[in-house]
């Protein structure tokens, strides 16, 4: 989305995110939907990951990053 900038859809929860200190016990996995041809691609899953470990929250999977330019319908390769 835009240039690596959270979807507008995504805000609020980043918001909520950033009033939390302490996510210890939260387990997530995050899956990214990116286009390669830019230079900031899934940065903005990258930077929620990086926001949730800061916090204690424990990644359970690697995270998954798509290509748009790849998949014909990423909802199901996700």
């Amino acid at each position: 989305y835009g240039a690596g900038d959270y979807p507008e859809n995504l805000l609020p929860f980043i918001n909520d995110l950033n009033q939390v200190d302490d996510l210890k016990g939260l387990k997530f996995s995050v899956i990214g939907l990116g286009d390669t041809s830019y230079d900031t691609y899934n940065l903005a899953g990258r930077n929620l990951e990086q926001l949730l470990i800061s916090k204690g929250a424990e990644c359970t999977a690697p995270r998954l990053e798509l290509n748009i330019l790849d998949e014909e319908l990423p909802e199901d390769t996700a």
